[in-house]
Parts: structure tokens; C-alpha cells; sequence
């Protein structure tokens, strides 16, 4: 209530502890109008009446709002960390353009095709950690077998890609070590041995370095080195003489361009020839045979 510029608030004459249950008649299932309109200015009594209660009465409890069961847990929490951080407001849809520019760079990470689909599934959830596979009814234990202590889930991977502000050469090798390990964590559940942190770690880096280099030496090899034009000097033309091999033909052709010094065409030209044409084993062979022809 706003009186003269001052904004005055109306007297309580409930307790500083009381609930919303003080407002409710239990036995009619029913809001108190009398004590509603007693305590709140006519709006927002006419906003607390209109909500509807249940014909049930459950008690109150606490509930978290991300899930759908009201129940909370750790990694709906750090989607909702994420969200705030990228400024995603609550509510919004998940193929937001942040959330998908977050799955491209998950997609261009420099590691193994198959360590970019493992992350994609750890950061969806659907990997078949123990944890999965008791919400599926497949196990009755989720308890991690390494800790004994925590659920054994993907949310520390998906906490170093998605919330973490690491340089992205730690977090590819974070990924290649979390890959080793379920690698080793699935090798062990079907009779395989179980290998040490040391030799995980150490075998994580060297497939990553090893995968690194290959993909470099591929770059270096298939880029090539640019080509420029020179023009010739003054009152002089420079001629480019090129030649193809047409194998199913057994034929080869040239080609000739003439231009001036500022790059005008002048003249060109191309003809078909009619050689033998010769498997070479060597170059000195191939210039005797191009002498015979």
C-alpha cells in the first residue's frame, strides 16, 4: 500500500515462522479468504485464490525444479551451471545456438574419431555406466567399483568439457585418459587385465601424440605451395608451355600461352600429337624413347 510516497506494508498477525499451510483450511481443502485478505493487498489476494490446491493435501517438500521427478542430482546441476553461465535463460530449449556451437567443438576436438563419439555419449549421458543401467533395472548396485564410495556416472567428464575453463590440449588429454579408462573399465568386466593409473595415463598420451602427428603430416602433405605469374620484362612476351598424357587415347597434347607484361593474352595454342606411348622403368629410358619418337 502506497500512502503519501511511503510505502507501507500491511500488519502480520501470523508467527515469523508460519508456512503457507497457515493459509489453507485442511479440512475443506480451501484457502483461509478471510486471513488471505488480511495479510495482502486486494491483486495479490485475488492472485493467491487463484491458485488451484490439491484435493490431496500432501505435506510440503522440497523439490528440484530442473528434473522431472523433483528429485536432484549432481549432473542436471551442472547443466543448469552451464546454462547460467552461458547466460542460457532457465526453461530454454537444449538446442540453443551456444549448446550447438558446444556440440561442433566437442565434434572438432583433435583426438580419435572414436574418442569424439565417446565424449558425445558421456556428455549426452547415455554411455552404460552402472549408473544408467540401474535407472534401466539391468543392475540393482550403482556403486562405482574402483571408489566403492560414488555412483559410478559420466558427470566428471562432462563437468572438464562443459563447464571448466581448461586450455584445450588438457582437456583433449583429459578425454583420451577418460577414454582409456572405460576402455580398460570394459576390458576388465569381460576378463581382461586390469591395467595401472600409470600405464592408463601413459598409454592415453601416447595414442594422442601419435594421432596428433599423423594428422599433422597429413596437413603438411596435402598442402601445396602456392603458384604466382611473372610478368616478363618490357617489349618482351613470356610463353607457358604445358603437356597432358591421355592414357586411354595413347596420346598427349600441349598447350601454349603468350603474354605480355601486364598479363595480356597475345596469343595460345594447342595440339594433339601423335607419340608412342611407353612404360619407363627409368628417366634415361624415357628420354631414349622420347628421342625415337
Amino acid at each position: 500500500m502506497v500512502l503519501d510516497d511511503r510505502v507501507v506494508s500491511l500488519p502480520s498477525t501470523l508467527p515469523p515462522d508460519a508456512t503457507v499451510a497457515s493459509l489453507i483450511d485442511a479440512e475443506e481443502g480451501v484457502w483461509k479468504k478471510e486471513v488471505v485478505q488480511s495479510l495482502f493487498l486486494p491483486y495479490e489476494t485475488e492472485v493467491i485464490q487463484g491458485i488451484a490446491l490439491s484435493s490431496n493435501l500432501l505435506e510440503d517438500r522440497q523439490v528440484w525444479a530442473i528434473t522431472a521427478n523433483g528429485h536432484f542430482s549432481v549432473k542436471n546441476a551442472y547443466k543448469l551451471a552451464v546454462e547460467m553461465n552461458l547466460g542460457v535463460a532457465y526453461g530454454a530449449v537444449s538446442d540453443d545456438s551456444n549448446f550447438k556451437k558446444f556440440w561442433k567443438y566437442i565434434w572438432k576436438v583433435n583426438v580419435p574419431h572414436k574418442v569424439c563419439h565417446f565424449t558425445w555419449r558421456a556428455c549426452k549421458n547415455i554411455l552404460p555406466t552402472k549408473d544408467n543401467l540401474v535407472k534401466r533395472k539391468v543392475l540393482s548396485d550403482g556403486c562405482c567399483d574402483e571408489c566403492k564410495a560414488e555412483v559410478e556416472s559420466s558427470d566428471l567428464l562432462w563437468y572438464v568439457v562443459m563447464i571448466a575453463k581448461w586450455e584445450q590440449d588438457m582437456i583433449e588429454k583429459i578425454i583420451m585418459i577418460s577414454w582409456m579408462l572405460w576402455t580398460n573399465r570394459n576390458e576388465v568386466r569381460n576378463g581382461g587385465v586390469k591395467k595401472s593409473g600409470k600405464a592408463v595415463i601413459h598409454g592415453a598420451l601416447n595414442y594422442l601424440g601419435e594421432y596428433q602427428s599423423s594428422q599433422a603430416v597429413k596437413i603438411m602433405q596435402t598442402t601445396k605451395c602456392p603458384t604466382s605469374w611473372t610478368p616478363p620484362s618490357p617489349t618482351s612476351y613470356k610463353i607457358n608451355v604445358d603437356g597432358a598424357i591421355f592414357v586411354a587415347n595413347k596420346s598427349v597434347g600441349v598447350g601454349i600461352l603468350i603474354r605480355d607484361e601486364y598479363g595480356r593474352l597475345v596469343g595460345a595454342g594447342s595440339k594433339k600429337l601423335r607419340l608412342r606411348l611407353v612404360q619407363c622403368k627409368s628417366n634415361f629410358e624415357c628420354k631414349m624413347n622420347a628421342r625415337e619418337s
